[in-house]
């Protein structure tokens, strides 16, 4: 799984994430508290190189 990064409060990692139904196509979006437009921009510019 390329990227993937297990949370450390999880143990197990992927083997529970597996089981949980996160699969490997599962994009993972973190926002913070920017304005609305510089969200959707970034993300459009992210999207556009997939």
């Amino acid at each position: 799984m390329l990227g993937f990064a297990p949370h450390p409060n999880l143990p197990g990692g992927i083997i529970v994430l597996a089981k949980t139904g996160v699969k490997e196509e599962t994009v993972r979006l973190c926002v913070g508290i920017e304005h609305i437009d510089d969200l959707l921009a970034d993300l459009e510019q992210a999207l556009a190189k997939v």
